[in-house]
């Protein structure tokens, strides 16, 4: 299995743990949230049926204490409805007359509300509802047909207070909280494992990268030596031949050819040891918008095109010097040779909180969107003779430093933008 092979699979099992990790949560939580629902409406149902239960065993004991008299005295029922617990009860006949109520100032008045009563004595079931009473205390009303002696019946309205029950549903009600908090445990040890994985995976990445840049770095410094030794030997005995034929000489044409191909060979070879070689940093202490300018006045000369340098004018930093230098030449070169003879390039430095950002823009034609994701990959390049090592060697001194490189196309006309973002201060080494 490749380097590669091992490290697709190691991506995807990664993203397989979190997803299943995602899932697990999900899951975990959907079913403690759906139990403790279900819970919380058994805990309602039992308060709701228990103060029924009591509600129709006093309605019972109502309606045998009166069907045993023989002649009806509804004051010996008193002691019934004399609980805390019962706000008030009433009696009434057909006629919607009140023969009984816990407020003796409202017996023998005639209630309101003639036609609930008279659904009453057509109901053949006694029926419950939570209220509240117009003092604001919560209250379970239920009425019941009473069936006394000699086929009378009346109806009895008997309403319960229903704080106690309350109480108890709102302290089952703050298992709620012990649930968001078990909830919140179980995410953030999810999200903790996850970032866990992710840094892994990142740690994995990039010793696998350095493994890599090693084993490259070896190699280079084999056929550096090697084609160094070779070419030199090419391009001294070309040179001498070049300086023994004339001028008019047709062989001068393809000596020229020969020495061109090899000071690309030998600009190649450098610039493959330059990105593979192992990398340290020395950072010191400069201002940053001095050595902008500096590379910009160094790229000015024959160039017919405009150059604005805009945004902080004295920024210092503690950076390496000589690698931004060559990460920001290397940008404000691949502008102009993006632009051709012309065109406008804008290099802008911005104080942010703890970076300094460097900003190129050009008026190119851009970058085509297929090229985009492939940029930064080392020997991948849109020009006909360039190596491919420029950005790639950009982006791992900017990344090296802890800071970041982007290159993304201008959205508002043609054109590219190169963003390289640093720490503004780091130890001095």
């Amino acid at each position: 299995m490749d380097f590669m092979t091992k490290r697709s699979s190691r991506l995807n099992q990664s993203k397989g743990f979190l997803l299943l990790l995602f899932l697990f949560l999900l899951i975990t939580t959907g079913a403690i949230i759906v139990t403790t629902w279900q819970n919380l409406r058994s805990v309602r149902a039992v308060a709701d049926q228990s103060i029924q239960n009591l509600a129709t065993a006093l309605s019972l004991s109502a309606e045998n204490a009166l069907r045993a008299q023989k002649t009806i005295v509804y004051d010996e029922i008193g002691r019934l409805f004399s609980d805390r617990i019962v706000a008030y009860a009433f009696i009434a006949n057909r006629d919607g007359q009140i023969v009984y109520h816990t407020n003796s100032s409202l017996i023998g008045s005639i209630r309101e509300d003639k036609e609930q009563i008279d659904s009453l004595f057509r109901s053949q079931k006694p029926t419950g509802r939570r209220t509240t009473l117009h003092t604001g205390v919560p209250a379970y009303q239920f009425n019941y047909r009473l069936r006394l002696a000699k086929g009378r019946d009346e109806v009895l309205e008997l309403v319960l207070n229903r704080s106690a029950s309350d109480k108890v549903l709102a302290e089952a009600g703050q298992i709620w909280w012990t649930v968001t908090g078990v909830l919140a445990g179980f995410w953030i040890i999810g999200f903790i494992l996850a970032w866990t994985l992710v840094r892994y995976t990142g740690l994995q990445k990039e010793l696998e990268q350095r493994k890599r840049l090693a084993i490259i770095g070896q190699m280079t410094a084999v056929l550096t030596h090697e084609i160094r030794n070779a070419m030199g030997g090419i391009k001294g005995f070309a040179q001498w031949v070049d300086e023994k034929t004339a001028a008019e000489d047709q062989r001068k044409t393809g000596l020229t050819m020969i020495l061109k191909g090899t000071d690309r060979v030998e600009g190649l070879v450098n610039n493959l040891l330059l990105y593979s070689k192992e990398e340290t940093y020395t950072f010191a202490d400069f201002d940053l918008p001095v050595l902008i300018r500096e590379i910009v006045d160094s790229r000015r000369t024959g160039w017919k095109g405009d150059i604005t340098i805009s945004g902080e004018q004295v920024l210092p930093v503690t950076a390496d010097r000589e690698k931004l230098e060559r990460a920001i030449l290397n940008g404000v070169r691949n502008a102009i040779e993006a632009m051709g003879e012309s065109g406008n390039l804008t290099v802008s430095i911005a104080n942010n909180r703890h970076t300094a950002a460097i900003t190129i823009e050009d008026t190119g034609p851009g970058i085509p969107e297929s090229d985009l994701v492939r940029i930064f990959t080392p020997f991948f390049t849109t020009k006909s003779n360039g190596t491919g090592l420029g950005l790639a060697y950009s982006r791992k001194v900017i990344e090296g430093t802890g800071g970041q490189i982007d290159l993304r196309n201008r959205t508002d006309r043609s054109g590219a933008i190169l963003t390289i973002n640093f720490p503004k201060r780091r130890k001095t080494i």
